[in-house]
């Protein structure tokens, strides 16, 4: 499926941040629907679901040539199983945008959060939520005031908490073919670099708490042709003994993928392949493998999937090592809107990602 939004703009009169003028207010909203009959059950029922996400912003340019905006969103979903709901922000976002930079207030994002860019082994945390014991968080307390400026080609970026209590800041930009990135959050710092010479990438990143944490990673890749490339990666945690060092090795061309990964320190190897073929006209066959032995035994695994489009009609099948199924039929009626028949024995499979059962309805996006 895809989304798209719909927008509807009204112009009012707003007294908005000492001048009344006026003002422009955009309602944007999408999202999805469905609803159908479902036969997994004896006997079958019909069911629906709907979700829709709205976002109402009001915008006023100010006599300075500032910008002012109030936006406030939420959610709307439900089903036959579930009443219909709305959930809104906690909190509306308020901003002030100037030619030195902006200023927001309310649901606005830690300026850290998802920022730090780990090499992999690294123990750092990077998204909202508690961080585990004996890692690096940023990112992670929600915040209410954010300021973005630019200062010398700099990008710089401050937010905080409402008590005060958790500050972030962060400084990125880049000096030649390098690019960079200094973390602050109260009780961690962290640096990311990042660049490329010919074909030779490298990333370095670096965090510590005060907490007496630290961890640090090093990555390195090469593309020694157009179709293959090799990469490898260090990292070293003051929570651990043992430095985590992998090398892997990867080849993407003519509908061939494949890659080797081998852990030094565990030590792991895993192993993927998959290979995509146009067997006629808007028929495609997608395979894969994969073999993990990081339980110390050897794991294979495998799916094979079927697509064929023609037209309006699209028909889907696949099936994977645990002998896990889908076929299914998808018809594109217009304006966003499709009907369907598809059997699933999980949820999210295929392209479509149908739910578990067996269904025939319509669905739409918008």
């Amino acid at each position: 499926g895809y989304d798209c939004g719909r927008f509807l703009t009204t112009t009012a009169l707003v007294a908005f941040a000492g001048a009344a003028a006026a003002a422009e207010a955009n309602l944007a909203y999408s999202g999805d629907a469905e609803a159908g009959y479902d036969m997994t059950a004896t006997p079958g029922s019909f069911y629906w679901d709907a979700n829709v996400a709205i976002d109402l912003t009001l915008t006023q340019e100010l006599n300075s040539g500032a910008v002012a905006s109030l936006s406030w969103g939420g959610d709307v979903a439900g089903s036959n199983l579930v009443p219909m709901a709305v959930t809104l922000d906690a909190l509306p976002v308020a901003k002030l945008e100037t030619s030195y930079g902006s200023i927001s207030a309310g649901a606005i994002d830690n300026v850290n959060d998802e920022a730090f860019a780990e090499v992999a082994g690294m123990d750092v945390d990077t998204d909202a939520g508690t961080e585990d014991a004996g890692t690096i968080g940023f990112g992670q307390v929600a915040h209410i005031l954010r300021a973005d400026t630019t200062l010398g080609g700099y990008a710089v970026a401050a937010s905080t908490n409402a008590a005060g209590t958790d500050v972030a800041a962060q400084v990125s930009g880049s000096a030649g073919d390098v690019a960079f990135a200094l973390f602050y959050e109260t009780n961690a710092m962290g640096l990311n670099v990042s660049g490329s010479a010919g074909a030779v990438s490298y990333a370095a990143a670096y965090a510590s708490d005060s907490a007496s944490n630290t961890s640090m990673g090093l990555g390195l890749g090469y593309d020694v042709t157009d179709a293959i490339s090799v990469s490898a990666s260090y990292a070293k945690n003051s929570t651990a003994a043992v430095a985590e060092t992998a090398v892997g090795v990867a080849y993407a061309a003519g509908g061939i993928t494949a890659s080797a990964d081998y852990d030094i320190d565990t030590p792991t190897l895993d192993l993927a392949a998959g290979y995509t073929m146009e067997v006629q006209a808007g028929m495609t066959v997608t395979l894969g493998v994969t073999v993990d032995d990081a339980t110390g035994t050897p794991i294979t695994g495998y799916t094979a999937d079927v697509a064929y489009i023609m037209g309006d009609l699209a028909m889907y099948a696949g099936i994977d090592d645990a002998s896990t199924t889908y076929a299914g039929v998808s018809y594109d009626l217009g304006g966003g809107a499709s009907a369907f028949a598809y059997q699933s024995d999980a949820a999210d499979l295929g392209p479509l990602e149908w739910a578990a059962g067996t269904r025939i309805g319509v669905a739409m996006t918008f």
